[in-house]
C-alpha cells in the first residue's frame, strides 16, 4: 500500500477500525464507468461523482478503503468531512 495516497492517520484510523463505516473522498484519473464498476466490486457505495476535480465520494469500511489504496487511478483518498465558510 502506498502511503503516499493517505494521510498517516486517517490509514491508521481505517486499519484499527477495518469493519466500521467512512465517508472518503477518492481523488481518481477521471470518472469513468469502468471505475465505478471497480469500487462497487470492492464493496464501495458511489455517493456522488465531482467531475471538475475528478473525484469520488464513496461510503465504504476500513477494510474496503484500505484495499483502494492499490488502484493505480486512484491518486489520493481523504475523509469527506464537512466545509465550512470562514
Amino acid at each position: 500500500m502506498t502511503t503516499a495516497k493517505i494521510d498517516p492517520q486517517l490509514k491508521h484510523t481505517l486499519q484499527a477500525q477495518p469493519n466500521a463505516e467512512f465517508l472518503l473522498l477518492l481523488r481518481v484519473d477521471q470518472i469513468d464507468a469502468s471505475y465505478k464498476q471497480a469500487l462497487v466490486a470492492r464493496g464501495v457505495t458511489i455517493r456522488r461523482s465531482l467531475t471538475l476535480a475528478p473525484t469520488f465520494a464513496v461510503t465504504c469500511s476500513g477494510a474496503a478503503g484500505l484495499s483502494l489504496l492499490d488502484l493505480p487511478w486512484i491518486r489520493y483518498v481523504e475523509e469527506d468531512r464537512p466545509v465550512y465558510a470562514l
